[in-house]
This record gives C-alpha cells, structure tokens and sequence, in this order.
C-alpha cells in the first residue's frame, strides 16, 4: 500500500511569535480570531511563496535529501502564512517514518 502524506505548517515572524505565550508554552494556536467576511483567499492560495519561506524549504529539503527523505511538492495553503510540504508517496510504514521525520 502506498502512501503519500502532506505537512501543513504555519510562518510567523519571530517577533510575533515572542508576543504569543500560546504559541511559546503550547507550540500551537490557542487564541486566535474569526477569518474576515467573505474572504477567499484565492489570491494567497495561487500566489507564489514568500522569498523568505522558500529559502528556508530549500535548506530543509536538502536536510531531508541527505537522510533519504524527497519532498515532491511545496505550495501555499489557504491561511494566510500557511503552507505545505508533500514527500513523495512510498510504502505506508516507510511514507508514515519519513512523516514522523518531517515533524
């Protein structure tokens, strides 16, 4: 059985980071806001990555490249600063390795 799994992550600026205490002591969201009215979002969706995000993805490409660990795709997510990387599909217990790797 093959398998083919997608990492989504969020990018936030340090600074704004240091200002979360959610983000510091939970590693993730707690406190948040409603999206605006009747946003699509369409454009961040379509757009092209951040300079600064694809910088970083091409150096942990090459960090996983070097464990044996080929991520195929790489786009915008819809949240703003939401992305996703996808390695390229391979046997289940080896694809869920590489996933739990990539976390």
């Amino acid at each position: 059985m093959l398998l083919g799994l997608e990492q989504e992550f969020f990018v936030i600026p340090k600074e704004i980071y240091e200002k979360r205490e959610d983000l510091k002591f939970a590693g993730r969201t707690l406190v948040g806001s409603p999206p605006p009215r009747n946003q699509q979002l369409g454009e961040h969706y379509y757009g092209r990555i951040p300079t600064i995000v694809e910088k970083v993805l091409s150096e942990v490409e090459s960090e996983l490249l070097q464990i044996g660990i080929p991520f195929k795709t790489r786009h915008n997510e819809v949240a703003v600063n939401q992305f996703e990387v996808a390695c390229i599909c391979d046997e289940a217990g080896v694809a869920i390795d590489q996933n739990m790797i990539m976390m």
